[in-house]
């Protein structure tokens, strides 16, 4: 009966989707950037760097629509946001996420375990934290106390380590 407003759902739905994928990793480009790494050559074909983004994509896409959006909005929105990114073929970019995806990629499924770590620790949501190995490394086995100093520690030795490796190659 009222068939045109759920046309309008949907589109307010990937929009937010768009928006919170490209609000998400806007700011970790700008680290990179301040840290004085840029987009390095081969950066968006990155297995590591395809597997850390696109996990944060769909974490707050997720978060934004609360669970709302199909598969195939997901992915639209995700096409956009690395075509808003990248400034390069977005649609490239996202099947090859999704390749790489599908076939259990171990550099990408360490990228987006990395980026899981990261969005849970800040979240405070990581199950036994305090026995986290990686947790326990950032912290110099809890010697360190602040949670943003930590948090960036486990940024820098992960993100920034794998974008470091590729500005060398």
């Amino acid at each position: 009966m009222l068939g045109f407003l759920s046309g309008f759902s949907s589109h307010s739905i990937r929009k937010r989707a768009e928006a919170a994928a490209i609000d998400s990793v806007r700011p970790l480009l700008g680290t990179l950037h301040a840290a004085g790494l840029g987009i390095p050559h081969g950066f968006w074909e990155s297995p590591y760097v395809l597997g850390y983004i696109s996990y944060v994509m769909a974490f707050f896409m997720n978060q934004a629509t609360e669970g709302k959006a199909s598969p195939t909005v997901r992915g639209y929105a995700q096409i956009a946001a690395f075509t808003t990114l990248s400034n390069l073929n977005g649609a490239a970019i996202a099947s090859r996420s999704a390749d790489l995806a599908f076939a259990r990629d171990p550099e990408f499924n360490m990228g987006a375990d990395d980026a899981a770590l990261i969005i849970a620790y800040d979240a405070r949501a990581l199950l036994n934290e305090g026995q986290n190995p990686y947790v326990m490394r950032a912290s110099d086995n809890g010697k360190i106390r602040d949670r943003t100093l930590i948090g960036a520690i486990l940024m820098k030795t992960t993100l920034l380590a794998a974008v470091e490796a590729l500005s060398k190659e």
